[in-house]
């Protein structure tokens, strides 16, 4: 940026930049090494804000107010800041000079300081978020995690003009994010909903009969039983015998193990009950591909109960 600019950016407030300088600089003569540094630094920094250079300028002005805290390196900090596009640091700046954290203030120069913090903090974005649903949220802006956030409430933050990357996440959610890109004292509502993260099932199924053919209709089959790992969502179940075959529809929830028992008698399975289910612990890992897996019944489908009258038994295990 041209010095012209940075001529504006302070007559925006009422001062020249030789003026400024000249009013603010407290920083006395060297009088050993490291006051020595501070004030090479502070000029650098000064120099490199006439020039426009307002990145590099930050760099010096931090280090010099790092060495000696002095009036005349924050206000200059607090200018370079603002000039680069970063106001909610050079608010910070601004309010630490007038709490007195770099020096004593005169009256003229208070006067300076309210000035300029008045014109930085209308360049100070705000953002309004929500997050849905309620529970266990983290919540990021620019990866950096917000801590005080309750369930379901807007939160309010300041932020610089610019773009930024707002992410939510939650155990068993899809994480979202939203790129909000603000103007200078621009507002923006975000409102983020966590959807329920979809996890294969597995559906293993047994027959009453050694004999019986077994089938996932469209996924798998076998002889006495068979077992596949597939997405959430609803399946067809069919058992063949001597008797005759007979089907079934069976929902697999996400996450979780369904275990069926099966006869082949001449019957719509359909029609007949859960008579036992169980929730018991095992999450079946994402595979990450929408087709299914055909899996080994390892533990056999010993705990599953067969009912003597419908013979059909549903075992429901997951987290």
């Amino acid at each position: 940026m041209s010095r012209a600019l940075v001529l504006l950016v302070l007559g925006m407030i009422g001062v020249g930049s030789s003026r400024a300088h000249a009013q603010f600089d407290e920083i006395t003569a060297p009088d050993d090494a490291t006051i020595a540094r501070a004030r090479e630094l502070f000029e650098l920094g000064h120099g490199a804000m006439d020039q426009g250079r307002f990145e590099l300028a930050i760099e010096h002005l931090s280090a010099s107010l790092a060495i000696a805290a002095r009036p005349a390196t924050a206000f200059d900090l607090a200018i370079a800041l603002r000039g680069a596009g970063h106001p909610t640091h050079a608010v910070e700046i601004l309010d630490g000079l007038l709490a007195g954290s770099y020096g004593a203030l005169r009256s003229a120069q208070r006067d300076e300081v309210v000035r300029l913090r008045a014109a930085t903090a209308a360049d100070v974005a705000h953002v309004r978020i929500r997050v849905a649903p309620q529970g266990e949220i983290e919540l990021r802006i620019d990866g950096l995690r917000v801590d005080d956030i309750a369930p379901g409430a807007w939160i309010e933050r300041a932020l610089d003009p610019g773009r930024h990357a707002i992410t939510a996440s939650a155990p068993a959610r899809v994480p979202a994010e939203r790129v909000v890109v603000l103007e200078r004292g621009g507002h923006a509502e975000i409102e983020l909903e966590l959807a329920p993260e979809l996890r294969p099932g597995t559906l293993a199924v047994e027959g009453t009969a050694p004999e019986l053919q077994v089938e996932i209709v469209g996924i798998a089959r076998g002889r006495g039983r068979v077992a596949a790992e597939i997405p959430p969502g609803a399946y067809v179940v069919r058992a063949t015998g001597a008797g005759g075959a007979s089907e079934t529809r069976i929902e697999v929830p996400s996450g979780r193990t369904v275990r069926l028992r099966v006869s082949g008698r001449d019957v719509s399975i359909a029609e007949e009950p859960w008579f036992w289910v169980a929730l018991v612990g095992g999450v079946v890992a994402l595979g990450g591909a929408a087709a299914a897996t055909a899996v080994a019944l390892d533990p056999p489908l010993t705990d599953a109960i067969a009912d003597p009258v419908f013979g059909v038994t549903v075992a429901l295990t997951g987290p």
